[in-house]
Order: C-alpha cells, then structure tokens, then sequence
C-alpha cells in the first residue's frame, strides 16, 4: 500500500516537474490515462543516457524540442534496440532544464508518420515534427509523456492493459522492487534554420562574387595603365 502510495507521489511530483511553465499554452492538465498506451508503436524499458534541449528558429518565434537518448533493455510492443533517440516536445508546455525519471523507466513512442491518435474517446492530432527522422513520446495534449516509472511488476501489469484488460499498473508491487530516480541535467544547442543557412549561403555567394569582380576590375586597370 505504501509503496503504491509513493508511485502515485512520483507520478504527480514527475507531471510537476515536466511542466514548469503552465503559462505557456495550457491552463489547466488534461486527463492522464495509463490505457492510452495502447496507442503506441513501441513500448520498452530503458536506462536515459543523454537529454538534450534544442532551440531552432524555423519560425518567427524561436522553439525548443528535447532529444532523449535511451539504452533500450526491455521491448513490450513494436521494435527497439541499442541506444535510441527520442523526439520530445513536451506537449504544450516548457521543457524542464532537468529531467528526473527512474532508473530504468517505461517508455510508449509514436512512428513519426503518425498523424492522429484516439485517447479519452476522441482524436487528436499529433503535433507537427520538427524531426521527422525519429520517434516521439507520447503524450496526449495538455498531459503528461509516458515516462514512467518501471519494474517487473509494473511490466507483467501492462502486458495485461495492451491486452485490453482494465489493470491498474501500479497495483500488486513487488515491496522488494525499488524505484531508483536520477536527475539528468540536459545540454544545450542552437539549430539555424533552413532560411537561415540559405540566406548565409546566399550573403557568402554574393560576398564571393563581389570580391572576385573588383580583383578583376583591379587588375584589368593596371594592364590598361602605361609604363
């Protein structure tokens, strides 16, 4: 019961922790249900090796995305293996400067041709991907990512609930089982836009250019000028 108490406690305090900035776009949290996980591709247990923040400035307004890599150990749906990249915009929120998860934790991703996704009996679109070369977590709008907390229990409870059993997955732990938290502090990079590398591509053909045409003028006039 206690140990069934403290996941919920980390669940909540994990959601707090992935939103700080509520001002951003939603005002209050969407409903989060475990059965929504249904709706991924691939579901696995893995060890977060690296975060990343990036800020790109495709639009007017600067965004950022997180990138987070995992060492897959456990495949419960769909394909994952070695070390995998994770596309995460966090929903409508900020991303968090850390990132606090278990060691390991359960992660559910979507394909990113993914367009739409049903959860709480309506369809939602999923948010346009600024890397369409990987996979995203899910994470229904205005909700938390499923980054959960994981053991072996909580693996055999959700090998039931994609089985379409209603299993609460967090009932029946192990006591022995213990959640293990790291903080993993992220780094940061900046990520020119596509305009942006054309235009400086652009600027540095006509630099060029111009450079190359007063050298030949230059030199043209000193072979018209008498001895």
């Amino acid at each position: 019961m206690f140990e069934r108490a403290f996941i919920g406690f980390s669940l909540a305090f994990l959601s707090l922790l992935s939103f700080p900035s509520v001002a951003n776009a939603c005002i209050t949290s969407g409903s989060f249900s475990v059965a929504d996980i249904r709706e991924a591709d691939a579901i696995f247990s893995g060890r977060v090796l690296s975060y990343e923040i990036v800020t790109t400035s495709d639009t007017d307004i600067p965004t950022e995305y997180g990138l987070i890599t995992v060492r897959v150990e456990k495949l419960l749906r769909g394909d994952a293996a070695g070390d995998v990249q994770l596309y995460w915009p966090n929903s409508t929120f900020a991303l968090p400067e850390d990132l606090l998860i278990t060691d390991p934790a359960l992660f559910a991703v979507v394909d990113p041709d993914k367009e739409s996704l049903s959860w709480l009996g309506s369809v939602f679109p999923i948010l346009s991907s600024q890397r369409a070369d990987l996979r995203q977590i899910f994470q229904p709008p205005c909700a938390g990512p499923f980054m959960l907390p994981f053991t072996s229990s909580i693996s055999n409870n959700v090998s039931q609930v994609l089985a379409g059993k209603q299993v609460d997955i967090y009932a029946k732990l192990n006591p022995a089982e213990k959640l293990i938290f790291r903080t993993i502090p992220s780094t940061r990079r900046t990520e020119n836009s596509i305009k942006q590398v054309a235009l400086l591509g652009a600027i540095g053909v006509i630099v060029i250019s111009g450079s190359g045409y007063l050298i030949w003028r230059q030199r043209r006039r000193r072979r018209q000028t008498p001895t």
